[in-house]
C-alpha cells in the first residue's frame, strides 16, 4: 500500500513546494487512514515502518515511522535525520506509551485486551497493524502504538556527500559510522552506481547474521 500510494499522496498535494514537511506528514497519516479502512474491510493485519525522503531546494525532509531510519554522510561523518521507534533504543516512546495508557512488555507495545505474552509488536510507531489500533480489536483502549512520523527538515551544505535509508535489519547489524564508512569506501572515486552499494551494503548485514528483513536505498548527493 506505502509503496503503491504514498508517493502518489505527496506529488498531488498543491502544498508541496510551499509546505513539504507538512504534506509528508499529512501524506503518512492519510496511507493509515485509508490502509486501516481497507484493512477492517478485507481483515488485514498486515504493519509497516517506513522512512523517506523530499528533496525541495536544497532542503532534505525526512519523514520516518518505526525502527527503519536514514543517514546522510556529512564530510565523512554520520548525520542521523530520523528518530527511532521503539522502546529497546528510545525511552521517550516508553514514556509516551504508558502516558497514552498502552501496555509495556518487556520493551514491547502489548496488546491492550489480550495477554502480552501472546501478542505485541517490538515497534511504539507503525503504519497498519490493525490489531492494536481498530476499536473493536481493542475494546476501545488505546496500545499507544500510532503512525505519526518523525520529521526533520535538513538544509543541505557542500559537505553531505550521500544519503543511506535502511530498516532495522540494517542498523541491528551496523552502526551508523560503520555504515557511512562502508559506503564513502565505495564510493570515493563516485564511479561505482548507489544501486550497488545499497546490494553490497545489505549482503554485508547478511554475513553479520541479521536475523530481520534488509531493505536499503543508497542516493548520492554530488
Amino acid at each position: 500500500h506505502l509503496r503503491d500510494h504514498l508517493h502518489s499522496l505527496v506529488l498531488s498535494d498543491a502544498r508541496l513546494h510551499a509546505e513539504p514537511a507538512q504534506v509528508l506528514r499529512d501524506a503518512i497519516l492519510r496511507a493509515e487512514a485509508d490502509f486501516l479502512a481497507r484493512a477492517k474491510v478485507e481483515m488485514l493485519e498486515d504493519g509497516s515502518t517506513l522512512a523517506v525522503v523530499l528533496l525541495v531546494g536544497n532542503v532534505l525532509h525526512s519523514a520516518n515511522v518505526g525502527d527503519s531510519e536514514t543517514v546522510i554522510c556529512r564530510a565523512g561523518q554520520p548525520l542521523v535525520v530520523s528518530e527511532i521507534h521503539n522502546m529497546a533504543k528510545n525511552d521517550e516512546e516508553q514514556r509516551r506509551v504508558q502516558g497514552a495508557g498502552g501496555v509495556v512488555y518487556r520493551k514491547r507495545v502489548g496488546h491492550p485486551r489480550f495477554n502480552p505474552q501472546v501478542l505485541s509488536i517490538a515497534v511504539t510507531r507503525s503504519v497498519g497493524d490493525m490489531a492494536f489500533k481498530d476499536e473493536a480489536m481493542t475494546e476501545g483502549k488505546p496500545s499507544g502504538l500510532v503512525a505519526d512520523p518523525f520529521i526533520k527538515s535538513t538544509t543541505l551544505t557542500t559537505e553531505d556527500e550521500f544519503v543511506v535509508i535502511g530498516c532495522d535489519g540494517l542498523w541491528d547489524v551496523m552502526g551508523y559510522e560503520e555504515v557511512v564508512a562502508f559506503a564513502s569506501q565505495m564510493l570515493v572515486d563516485r564511479s561505482t552506481p548507489p544501486q550497488k552499494v545499497s546490494e553490497e551494503l545489505v549482503a554485508e548485514a547478511m554475513k553479520r547474521g541479521t536475523r530481520d528483513n534488509v531493505t536499503v536505498v543508497v542516493f548520492t548527493l554530488f
